[in-house]
């Protein structure tokens, strides 16, 4: 966010709409939560991985998750 203008725009994000192994790529699957380091030069984003949602409950895939550190000038 720009807290000058109030504008947002994404900045991490998957080519295309939807989690990253329902397109068949790598990337954002179900981000959960982010903090900045210290110094402020970072984001970091943590990914919970895939999971599938059934009527019985929500069930896990075993390492699939992701700690993303984002920072000025990489893309995802």
């Amino acid at each position: 966010m720009d807290v000058g203008t109030g504008t947002a725009i994404d900045f991490a994000h998957n080519g295309r709409p939807g989690p990253a192994s329902a397109l068949g790529t790598a990337g954002l699957e179900r981000p959960v939560d982010c903090a900045f380091s210290p110094d402020g030069r970072s984001l970091y984003l943590l990914d919970f991985g895939v999971a599938r949602v059934e009527e019985a409950g929500m069930f896990a895939f075993a390492h699939t998750g992701v700690l993303w550190r984002i920072t000025a000038g990489e893309s995802l």
